[in-house]
């Protein structure tokens, strides 16, 4: 089951401004595959909440409206605003579990 099973709405077009190589496109994708990965998971451990993260503020980066952002991962104007300050952080600090978000090697 994917994010999108859940969601009653079809996402609306999201723009492709690009961020380096990614698009808004790919970055929901991301975004959407990592949101999937908390939800089924038994347990909701740290590093699956900086991958999600650091996911939520390259999606918002790269032009994905925050209506969208927040639909897909289910958050309010205040988890979002916390979730991109941790995002920032944590991609900023070259934590090692977002790598795989990112797409780069450490």
């Amino acid at each position: 089951m994917t994010v999108d099973a859940l969601d009653p709405e079809p996402l609306v077009a999201v723009p492709t401004a690009p961020l380096g190589s990614a698009t808004a496109e790919d970055a929901l994708g991301r975004l959407r595959a990592t949101q999937h990965d908390l939800l089924s998971s038994v347990r909701v451990t740290e590093p699956l909440l900086m991958v999600r993260n650091v996911a939520v503020v390259q999606a918002l980066e790269a032009g994905v409206p925050a209506d969208v952002v927040q639909r897909v991962t289910r958050m309010g104007p205040a988890a979002l605003e916390l979730a991109v300050a941790r995002g920032i952080y944590h991609r900023d600090h070259g934590s090692p579990a977002h790598a795989r978000v990112a797409g780069e090697r450490l």
